[in-house]
C-alpha cells in the first residue's frame, strides 16, 4: 500500500484547463455558447477526458451522454463504454480516454445494482457508494460570460488531488466526477437531462426545438437512447458536492464564498420566437425582454445561434405572473412572428444537507475565508438531487465577466478538505 501524502490544488493547472475550455465553443456577445449535444460540447468533453486520462484517471460516457471520471481501478457506474478523446482544444492528438479498469460494469436501476467481479479490485469496490462531484459543460441559450466550465475544472481538480493522495488505498466511498449532459437545455429543451437520467427519470423520445430526435446527437456523444436505464444509479449516490459561479449577484461583496443552504425552486417558462435557416431581428429579443421584465420575474435573455444558421430568440421567465404570460403571447401581433410559451422546468424548493453545509463552513474557517449562507437559484442539477441525496455546494463570487483564480482555488481547497473527510482520508 502506498504511503499517504497530501497533494494540494494546482492553481496553474486549473487556469490552463479553464483557458482551453473557453476555446470550446462560439463567442457571441462576449459569452461562450456551447449548447448540449453539439460539437462544441463534445469537443469540451473530449478535452476533459484527455486531461483525466493523462492524470491517471479513468473516463467513460454513460448511455445518457454524461461524462464520468473516477479513480483507475475503482469501477464504473452507469457505464456503457469508453470515450475516444480525439482532438481537443489544446491541439493534442487522438487518445483513448476510457480503457476499462476491470472486467465489470455497474448498471443499476432504482434500488438495484448488477455487479461483476473485476480484475484486481474485488466485487466490493463495484458497489461502494459514490460521492458525486457534479458539474456541466453546456451553456444556456444566451451563453455563459464566465466560460461555462468552472464547476467541471473544480471537480476534476478535487478528484485528481484525492487520487494522488490516496494512491491505491480503498476509500470509504469513491469520488466520481459527473459532467452532466444537457443541463441547461439550450438546443434540446430537456434541462437537467443527464441528472434526471442518473436519477432514473428521463423522456424516452426527446427532440430538439426544431423537432429533430436526440437519438443521433446522443449517439455522437457516446450515449444510447435505447439503453437509458443503464445510466441510472441513484442507490449508489451517497452525497453531492459542487461549485457554482454567482451569476445572479446573490453574494454580497464581503464574502469570499457562499455556502448553499437551500435552492429556491420555482417554475421556469421559456418564450421563443425565431425561424430555421434565417435570422431573427435583435428587436424581437428586446421586445420579448421588455414585456417579460414588466412582470417582475427573473429574466434571462439569449439568442441561440447554431452552426446550421438556425437562430432562436429566447427569454426565460422565472415565476412569471399570469398577466406576464398573457402579455408575452400578445407580442405575436407586435413582432409578426409566432411566439411559443412553454413550461420547461418546475422545481420545488429544496434544502441543502445541513451536515455537509456545516463541514463546508468549517473547512472555510480553517482557511480563514469569509463565508455566508445562501439560498440560491443556481445549481439546477444539484437541486434535482437535493430531495433524495445529501447535497452540498459552494457559490463562488464573480466580478463583471471574471471569476478570480484565487476564489476558485479557495473553493477547491474547501471541497478537498470535505471530500477527504467523506472518503475517509485522514
Amino acid at each position: 500500500m502506498s504511503v499517504l501524502r497530501w497533494a494540494v490544488a494546482d492553481a496553474d493547472r486549473m487556469a490552463r484547463r479553464l483557458a482551453a475550455l473557453r476555446r470550446c465553443g462560439a463567442w457571441v456577445d462576449k459569452a461562450v455558447v456551447r449548447p448540449g449535444f453539439t460539437e462544441p460540447e463534445r469537443r469540451a468533453q473530449r478535452y476533459v477526458a484527455r486531461e483525466a486520462v493523462q492524470a491517471g484517471l479513468h473516463a467513460w460516457v454513460d448511455a445518457a451522454g454524461n461524462l464520468l471520471v473516477g479513480r483507475a481501478g475503482a469501477g464504473e457506474v452507469g457505464g456503457r463504454g469508453s470515450l475516444a478523446a480525439g482532438r481537443d482544444a489544446s491541439g493534442g492528438g487522438s487518445r483513448a480516454a476510457g480503457q476499462r479498469a476491470g472486467a465489470g460494469d455497474v448498471a443499476g436501476g432504482r434500488g438495484s445494482v448488477l455487479a461483476e467481479q473485476s480484475a484486481g479490485v474485488g466485487a466490493a469496490s463495484w458497489v461502494r457508494p459514490r460521492l458525486i462531484l457534479g458539474a456541466h459543460l453546456d451553456t444556456p441559450p444566451g451563453g455563459d460570460r464566465f466560460g461555462g466550465a468552472h464547476g467541471v475544472v473544480a471537480a476534476l481538480e478535487v478528484l485528481q488531488v484525492v487520487a494522488e493522495s490516496a494512491g491505491d488505498r480503498e476509500l470509504a466511498c469513491e469520488p466520481v466526477v459527473v459532467v452532466f449532459a444537457n443541463s441547461a437545455g439550450a438546443l434540446f429543451p430537456q434541462p437537467g437531462w443527464g441528472a434526471n437520467a442518473v436519477l432514473g427519470s428521463v423522456e424516452r423520445e426527446p427532440a430538439d426545438r426544431f423537432g429533430t430526435s436526440l437519438r443521433h446527437p446522443l449517439h455522437q456523444a457516446g450515449g444510447d437512447l435505447d439503453a437509458l436505464g443503464s445510466a441510472a444509479w441513484p442507490s449508489l449516490a451517497m452525497a453531492w458536492l459542487g461549485v457554482e459561479v454567482d451569476r445572479c449577484g446573490e453574494l454580497d461583496g464581503s464574502a469570499d464564498l457562499g455556502i448553499v443552504a437551500g435552492f429556491q425552486g420555482g417554475a421556469s417558462f421559456e418564450v421563443g420566437a425565431g425561424v430555421r435557416g434565417g435570422s431573427v431581428d435583435v428587436a424581437v429579443s428586446e421586445s420579448l425582454a421588455a414585456v417579460a421584465a414588466a412582470g417582475h420575474g427573473s429574466v434571462t435573455l439569449g439568442r441561440l445561434i447554431l452552426p446550421s444558421d438556425e437562430v432562436l430568440a429566447l427569454v426565460e421567465l422565472c415565476d412569471p405572473s399570469p398577466a406576464t404570460l398573457a402579455a408575452v403571447k400578445d407580442m405575436e401581433r407586435q413582432i409578426g412572428s409566432p411566439v411559443a410559451v412553454r413550461r420547461v422546468l418546475t422545481a420545488d424548493p429544496a434544502d441543502a444537507d445541513f451536515a455537509l453545509a456545516k463541514l463546508l463552513a468549517e473547512a472555510a474557517d480553517v482557511q480563514s475565508l469569509r463565508h455566508t449562507a445562501v439560498t440560491t437559484r443556481a445549481g439546477g442539477d444539484a437541486q434535482l438531487f437535493a430531495p433524495t441525496v445529501p447535497t452540498g455546494a459552494l457559490l463562488v463570487p464573480a466580478t463583471g465577466d471574471r471569476v478570480a483564480g484565487s476564489c476558485l482555488t479557495a473553493a477547491v481547497e474547501v471541497l478537498l478538505q470535505v471530500t477527504r473527510t467523506l472518503v475517509g482520508l485522514r
